[in-house]
């Protein structure tokens, strides 16, 4: 018996492939199920299957026209899919303003020059994390830190006046949206990038020192290649999407939001769910206060609202594990249940620095080497 209650369930614990199979039969006994034409719909947008992931959510709007989430997930999919005009539309009817303007007046986005097969940029630096120089706007040189905790391509403010990007007037002061025209990668040009704009010269000087960040790469720039941040050799590796063969079976991933990549690992032998997040400056995990709990570390001198430093034995990503990884407990870690189902911990720099990590957004699947692919 295939009830919608142990669907559910599955999908909360992340038991994705399980739960779309209880959901299919679900829908075939009842077709016009919401939930279970909601929950196919976000697993095929979870698995960045899109145009199923339409069929699926367009059902459950229609069933439940008032419902907001389908709608979220929708707009999302057409923004993964560079249909921002269509993505514009949706985010329009739920209140999204300044989002949907920014994507309706944005042309083309991430077009890639004709004949581009693969670049190599090298890394000004790996530690505290990986920096890469770049042109913005055809001839004003950066550093751009490579982060796939980020969404976008974030500019320091300062710098989008400098450089003269096209910035749009938004209704929230906290969030200034727009897109520069270029972003050159040694000799591959990428245009119109979408952009977020922040401090972010502010926030990294006490990380980099003498070095200057002036923007930060996302991973919906990387998601439109198949991208290797490869720590080994010290290089950022962009390869067009259908030029990139499996060496071996790659560890699977789901990506929520617009952005957030999850892929199953372990923290000291405990299955969870981890975010890929390599953006943390010297460290490699951060998680709550409840996974501290269930894999058994203690921790000295906890206070509410504090981070805590800690040291995980042994940490995992799919089949690869490393040892003595340096995180931090958070009192309050937005994303553990931000999506429906519960995430363990972000896993960041510290574990990767030993791999060549390596993201295939349309097999949906991260490999690890370490060896040198150069």
């Amino acid at each position: 018996m295939y009830s919608e209650k142990d669907a559910e369930n599955l999908f909360i614990n992340g038991r994705f492939n399980e739960a779309k199979k209880f959901y299919l039969k679900i829908l075939s006994n009842d077709p016009e199920n919401f939930d279970a034409n909601f929950y196919l719909g976000y697993i095929e947008f979870l698995s960045n299957n899109l145009d199923k992931a339409k069929f699926f959510l367009k059902n459950s709007i229609r069933l439940k026209p008032d419902m907001i989430s389908p709608k979220i997930l929708l707009g999302y999919t057409f923004y993964r899919q560079d249909r921002f005009q269509e993505a514009a539309i949706i985010f329009h009817e739920i209140g999204e303003e300044n989002f949907a303007e920014k994507l309706e007046k944005i042309p083309s986005p991430y077009r890639i020059e004709n004949g581009f097969e693969k670049v190599y940029i090298d890394f000004i630096t790996i530690d505290p994390l990986p920096l890469v120089h770049v042109k913005v706007n055809e001839n004003r040189e950066a550093n751009f830190l490579i982060d796939t905790g980020a969404g976008e391509t974030v500019l320091d403010q300062k710098f989008a006046e400098e450089v003269d990007v096209t910035i749009f007037k938004s209704k929230d002061e906290d969030r200034k949206y727009g897109y520069m025209n270029s972003l050159m990668l040694n000799d591959t040009t990428i245009e119109n990038i979408p952009i977020q704009i922040d401090n972010v010269r502010q926030y990294f000087k006490p990380i980099f020192r003498d070095i200057r960040v002036d923007g930060v790469i996302g991973t919906m720039f990387l998601y439109h290649f198949t991208s290797t941040i490869d720590y080994l050799n010290g290089k950022l590796i962009l390869q067009r999407k259908e030029n990139f063969i499996e060496k071996y079976d790659g560890v699977p991933f789901w990506m929520a939001g617009d952005h957030f990549i999850i892929a199953w690992g372990k923290v000291n032998g405990k299955p969870y769910l981890l975010c890929v997040d390599t953006g943390l400056a010297g460290g490699g995990f951060v998680c709550s206060k409840s996974t501290i709990k269930e894999v058994g570390i203690s921790l000295l001198d906890y206070e509410e609202n504090r981070i805590i430093p800690f040291v995980v034995n042994r940490l995992a990503l799919g089949g690869f594990e490393e040892q003595n990884i340096f995180g931090m407990c958070m009192n309050v870690f937005p994303i553990e249940n931000m999506f429906g189902f519960r995430i363990g911990g972000i896993v960041s720099h510290q574990f990767f620095r030993n791999y060549s990590l390596t993201l295939d957004f349309t097999n949906m699947k991260l490999f690890l080497e370490k060896i040198s692919m150069v």
